[in-house]
């Protein structure tokens, strides 16, 4: 353990309480919470101030691996 990259393990399921963000050109899988925290820490980043990033859920997100704004959306739970 350590480091500063972390990994979550999901089952793509109907009844799944996070939402898995598929991006369609390079194929990267992201947890929207975790590409949404990810864009609001840039944000904070180029603003300075939590109190002014507002995010909305619905937004168009940026893939961090490749920057398309094409994505596929799935139910999914996290397993350990």
């Amino acid at each position: 353990m350590g480091g500063t990259k972390s990994h979550e393990y999901h089952l793509v399921s109907e009844v799944g309480e996070d939402i898995l963000a598929e991006c369609k050109h390079c194929k990267e899988l992201y947890n929207q919470e975790i590409l949404q925290m990810a864009e609001e820490n840039n944000a904070v980043k180029a603003l300075g101030n939590r109190n002014n990033v507002s995010l909305a859920e619905n937004q168009i997100h940026t893939c961090p691996s490749c920057g398309s704004s094409e994505f596929t959306y799935q139910n999914s739970i996290e397993v350990c």
